[in-house]
């Protein structure tokens, strides 16, 4: 991302990088000593659409002023008006699917680390 972000015209004095992180609690911890070193309190945190609210909350509890940017969602406009406008649409959305287990499996996912790190104290 740091190459992507220099590729784009962002200045390599004003990317700051995490290397060390395993999880998004330790990534929030190491970010905001990153911006303390440097002075600052207000982030872009960008991430999935679906690990948005949790990562949000953590960066927050941390103390940091971060505006959510998320990415990568799951449901487009298109998808929306094919299930919504047809009864076959409907139908079909009922079904299982692999893709809709995915999504499944993600999201119990964020609602699991949601609880676990409210109950570490992290959020």
């Amino acid at each position: 991302m740091a190459a992507i972000a220099t590729a784009w015209g962002v200045p390599k004095t004003a990317i700051a990088q995490d290397t060390t992180s395993l999880n998004t609690y330790q990534n929030a911890v190491n970010v905001k000593a990153l911006l303390d070193e440097r002075g600052l309190n207000r982030i872009l945190l960008v991430t999935s659409a679906a690990h948005m609210p949790r990562a949000l909350a953590i960066f927050r509890h941390q103390g940091m002023e971060a505006i959510a940017a998320p990415t990568d969602f799951l449901v487009s406009a298109q998808t929306i008006e094919e299930i919504s406008g047809s009864r076959q649409g409907v139908m079909l959305s009922l079904l299982p699917d692999a893709s809709n287990l995915f999504q499944v499996s993600r999201a119990i996912k964020e609602y699991i680390g949601l609880l676990v790190y409210r109950l570490r104290g992290w959020l």
